[in-house]
């Protein structure tokens, strides 16, 4: 049985990995390497993403907003992992933005679906949603390694 569990923090090469996709054919992959991504991001909270032990990816908090990453072989099943990742999130902060690419339907249609409010000023490519936190709507413990 296949066990998806949330890390105390997220293995920032993996991170980048399942992050490259986005970035693929564009300068950002020429400017923005591993050893930049981890500088950048090293400091910053996060919790990892892990499949029966392995990491598959995270949630970053940059102080203002959250960056998700999964490798592209686990879409769609790492699900389970979204209600504990807004629990530590909106623990940050009760409120910040996200940033989700128009091409990802399953994911504006989820975010639609839970009321949260489109905002002005989405970067290129993408939707920028204000996200709330509810209290008691995403209460969900799963186990945690480390």
């Amino acid at each position: 049985m296949t066990r998806y569990t949330l890390t105390p923090q997220a293995d920032l090469a993996v991170f980048y990995a399942a992050d490259a996709r986005r970035y693929a054919g564009t300068p950002v992959l020429a400017q923005v390497s591993l050893d930049v991504f981890r500088r950048f991001y090293g400091g910053f909270p996060s919790r990892g993403f892990a499949c029966d032990g392995r990491p598959i990816g995270g949630a970053l908090f940059d102080g203002k907003g959250t960056h998700l990453a999964v490798l592209p072989e686990h879409h769609g099943h790492w699900g389970r992992l979204w209600a504990p990742t807004l629990d530590w999130l909106f623990g940050l902060k009760p409120e910040m933005h996200i940033d989700i690419e128009t091409d990802n339907q399953k994911a504006l249609a989820f975010m639609e679906r839970n009321g949260w409010r489109r905002m002005a000023g989405s970067p290129p490519g993408s939707v920028r949603f204000l996200m709330r936190a509810v209290p008691g709507r995403f209460r969900q413990r799963l186990p945690q390694v480390g």
